[in-house]
């Protein structure tokens, strides 16, 4: 990269830090894990429009990992961190919103991503670039800069740089957003300092203005102590009420500055909230985000390192070997594994016509000794069966020590082999997986810490969120515009509806919570849920349960058509009652009976 222009603060640190990644080769090895998983392993070799055979294990491998680890479904729960059991009723509001946020920002995709950012790279990384949580961005584990490479714990950094490639034009338009002056503002120019961006890294340019090209951003984020001061109120001689301000304790501010190589866009400054109608009344500051505003998951880590264990990096040199020893193969196999054609030129005029389908062959002297002796065929080479059992066990070998053998792969008869017993192979091939699901863990919990600061932050004076919500309402009758009544109770029939309803946390209940965050972890996958179906088929099949209540265990996700058949037994309890009604009619009015014809006599 091109000297600094500028000596700041914070290009001087972003500079260190990627003289440190280079130092590590991070950028090289991240690329060369991505093209390994995407499938572009002979990235880089000429092969004069070849195309060379490869096994690509690693794909499936990171796909079964992160869907392993991913069907541990997390629950998020608040509770109060003084045990306020008065305060319970805004906690469970506050997982209602968690969990409607949730769902609306797309985070069981964007956590899918992320876990598989963590299996190819070591590190999966959502950052926040505002207040609003369903704002998020992921980041790749090169754009993130660390000011201590050996703490793993982002909470517990100096500083953080995260580094982005923007246009010009846009650049410029939050530089002016920030006040800074003009003839600061035209010092962001262009540049084409793409070496630190991952994948591709061509850049589309408009001629016609330099504003529509990139440049590269920084992001500086920095915690710094402050002192927390608040308002003691008294009384005068007069009766005023006189505040004063004492010094209460210290706190951890995060603090933010933008920049280019040769211009500042955003002043460093605290990242503060407005100042809610309660701090001001207590005369007390504002609430400042004391978190970094991104989280991290490490598939694993390794001792004093910032950045995670990638999986994919350690199964590269099998995969060469294995891509190298089939390319080998394939080659052999084509000059060696077919009859070969050798002819005398001497004898033959038309050589050219050899390979042509019923063409006659020119032979120059006669006699059909000499046409056996003009032409022949050489016969297949026999093969070594080495390289085939090398790269067989190759590949069997690297996927059972990785977790990925034909059971955990899925690769087996569910028809064959009971869905329990598979629960307890996956749940004994999982276990190596311990440490990763906790980890998942750690960084939901994390996630959760982080969106009620940003709230408590951004939305001082209270918020509102709309969630989902399933009630019960009266089935009603199209035709009598009356609630239908079920005929064996006597009760209005209901029906289940999912609605929306908006739920609030006051700004004085904000100020009020200190949460404590509890991760509910459950699994869920179509083993899971065979093994549940075929437990409720024992029960129907021994007569202890009812078909009525086999439906009703049957889970929504389950192959049994649920609905279906609840709409048949409902149907057959109303023709039974409206039966039973008519019988207990007759059997109260016998005039009912006269019209009937008389009873034949018995013989």
């Amino acid at each position: 990269m091109a000297e600094i222009a500028q000596s700041t603060k914070f290009w001087r640190r972003y500079q260190k830090g990627l003289d440190y990644i280079d130092t590590k080769n991070l950028v090289n090895r991240t690329n060369m894990c991505w093209n390994f998983f995407l499938g572009k392993q002979w990235e880089g070799l000429e092969t004069d429009g070849e195309y060379p055979p490869f096994l690509n294990f690693i794909h499936p491998n990171v796909m079964r990992k992160v869907t392993t680890i991913y069907t541990n479904r997390m629950a998020v729960n608040y509770t109060d961190m003084e045990g306020r059991t008065d305060l319970q009723p805004v906690y469970e509001r506050l997982s209602q919103m968690f969990s409607a946020k949730w769902e609306k920002s797309n985070e069981d995709t964007l956590c899918r991503m992320t876990v598989k950012h963590g299996n190819i790279t070591g590190d999966g990384i959502q950052y926040f670039p505002t207040g609003d949580v369903e704002d998020v961005q992921i980041l790749n584990n090169t754009d993130v800069l660390y000011g201590d490479e050996s703490e793993p714990n982002v909470q517990r950094q100096p500083y953080i740089i995260i580094q982005e490639r923007r246009s010009v034009a846009e650049v410029k338009e939050m530089a002016r957003q920030n006040g800074i002056p003009e003839e600061e503002i035209a010092l962001i120019t262009p540049d084409r300092d793409t070496e630190y961006v991952l994948g591709n890294t061509d850049e589309v340019e408009n001629a016609d203005s330099s504003d529509s090209m990139k440049v590269t951003l920084i992001t500086h984020f920095e915690k710094k102590r402050e002192k927390l001061t608040e308002a003691v109120f008294d009384e005068d001689e007069d009766g005023n009420r006189v505040g004063t301000l004492v010094e209460v304790g210290e706190r951890d501010v995060v603090w933010v500055a933008k920049c280019t190589k040769n211009a500042m866009v955003m002043e460093e400054q605290p990242i503060k909230g407005t100042p809610s109608e309660i701090d001001i009344n207590n005369g007390r500051q504002g609430r400042a985000l004391s978190l970094y505003p991104l989280v991290k998951f490490s598939w694993e880590e390794a001792p004093n390192d910032a950045r995670g264990v990638s999986q994919v990096e350690c199964l590269i040199p099998n995969q060469i070997l294995i891509n190298k020893t089939l390319a080998r193969r394939s080659m052999v196999t084509e000059n060696t594994a077919y009859p070969r054609m050798a002819y005398d030129e001497t004898m033959i005029s038309n050589p050219d016509d050899l390979m042509k389908v019923g063409m006659p062959i020119a032979v120059t002297s006669g006699g059909a000794q000499s046409v056996n002796q003009a032409v022949s065929y050489l016969n297949p080479a026999s093969h070594s069966p080495e390289p085939k059992q090398l790269t067989d066990d190759l590949l069997e070998i690297t996927q059972e020590l990785s977790g990925s053998g034909d059971t955990t792969m899925g690769n087996i008869d569910l028809q064959r082999v009971a869905a329990s017993a598979i629960v307890a192979v996956n749940d004994k091939a999982e276990s190596m997986h311990d440490e990763t699901v906790a980890n998942l863990e750690l960084f939901t919990e994390d996630l959760a810490n982080l969106w009620v600061e940003l709230w408590q932050v951004y939305q001082p004076n209270g918020m509102v969120v709309v969630v989902k919500k399933t009630v019960e309402e009266p089935v009603i009758d199209p035709l009598t515009e009356l609630p239908k009544i079920d005929p064996m109770t006597g009760q209005p029939q209901t029906q289940t509806k999912e609605v929306e309803e908006p739920i609030e946390i006051t700004a004085e209940q904000l100020d009020q919570i200190k949460p404590v965050t509890r991760i509910d972890v459950s699994k869920d996958n179509s083993y899971t849920r065979e093994a549940q179906q075929q437990v409720i088929d024992s029960l129907l099949e021994k007569g202890l349960i009812t078909l009525e209540e086999w439906t009703e265990l049957a889970t929504d996700t389950s192959p049994v058509p649920k609905h279906g058949l609840e709409v048949i037994f409902e149907r057959r309890k109303a023709q039974e009652a409206e039966q039973m009604a008519q019988q207990a009619q007759m059997m109260q009015d016998p005039s009912m009976m006269q019209g009937q014809p008389p009873m034949p006599p018995q013989m």
